[in-house]
């Protein structure tokens, strides 16, 4: 958020509540930034020929187009108000995630911000859903905003993988913590910290009989305390915000999450393709559907790399 200048909020179609917008607001009238209120629409209806002659279909379309105009004009109108700069955009697009990457290529957004709402499971398994697109293929930092009201005070959760030996998440960990220590000042609010690291639970063979698991379970806890701890110290984070978690990590950052009534969780986000993603998805993916506030989402300066040369 340091720094960052333009932001993009998507405006959810055929819905009058709208949670983006009323966080795009607070932010631009706290961080001075310039808003751009995009729709993305498209009707499945426009693509079947025998319905309508060529004339007629430009006709609807354009019809669509200048009402939805009319929507963004009177919301950009309402922010003049209140001293926010911003224009609005309208995009006629079947690929919601294609047509929001074009705008923040042209546009050169620097966050794009939209309300989320959960997604049906086994629907997922097989149709990746625009918010799960969305994570993995935006090259700029997703806000992905919930119906939680945030209050005068709270707390932000920032997610790390203190453990990781990958330099790039090494990275990824420390602009997540600069970035959220920056949010927390900013905003105002307490900020916490959560490291899950795994640790199997398994049935012990006899020929390992002789190890001591409890030694081993302890040692391991004492490592992962003692990287995520000297984080926390190079950004002034007191030790005593530090959650320590040995499970399965999106479950265990949720859970965290709300036993502390977060109002906003930051963490990092690395894209699976394929099969792999179909069927599992990622840690941030599970964790937007799950979580109850709001999820600002980084990802690894080679993985952006990755996706502006797409």
């Amino acid at each position: 958020m340091e720094n960052m200048k333009k932001a993009m909020v998507i405006v959810a179609s055929g819905s009058d509540h709208q949670p983006a917008l009323i966080r795009a607001v607070e932010f631009a009238q706290k961080f001075s930034l310039e808003l751009l209120v995009v729709e993305v629409i498209y009707d499945m209806a426009y693509e079947v020929d025998s319905l309508f002659d060529d004339l007629f279909k430009e006709q609807y379309r354009d019809g669509l187009i200048k009402n939805s105009e009319r929507k963004l004009s009177d919301i950009v109108a309402g922010f003049a108000k209140k001293n926010i700069a911003a224009k609005y955009k309208v995009v006629w697009n079947a690929d919601t995630v294609k047509a929001i990457n074009t705008l923040v290529a042209s546009e050169q957004t620097e966050i794009v911000i939209k309300s989320t709402s959960p997604h049906h499971k086994y629907k997922d398994l097989v149709f990746t859903p625009t918010d799960w697109n969305l994570l993995r293929h935006c090259p700029v930092p997703v806000l992905m905003v919930k119906e939680k009201d945030w209050l005068e005070r709270g707390i932000i959760l920032v997610a790390i993988d203190a453990s990781s030996a990958d330099p790039s998440h090494q990275t990824l960990n420390q602009n997540l913590l600069r970035h959220a220590c920056y949010l927390a000042k900013s905003l105002g609010r307490e900020l916490h910290v959560v490291h899950v690291y795994p640790f199997p639970v398994l049935e012990v063979p006899v020929e390992f009989s002789a190890i001591n698991f409890d030694e081993v379970q302890k040692n391991t806890e004492l490592m992962h305390r003692r990287k995520a701890e000297e984080l926390l110290k190079l950004y002034n984070i007191p030790l005593a915000n530090l959650h320590l978690i040995a499970g399965i990590a999106d479950e265990a950052i949720v859970e965290t999450a709300e036993s502390l009534d977060a109002h906003l969780l930051v963490m990092g986000t690395v894209g699976r393709s394929g099969i792999k993603a179909a069927i599992l998805g990622n840690t941030a993916e599970h964790t937007v559907d799950r979580v109850g506030c709001d999820v600002l989402t980084f990802k690894p300066a080679q993985y952006i790399e990755f996706l502006l040369q797409k």
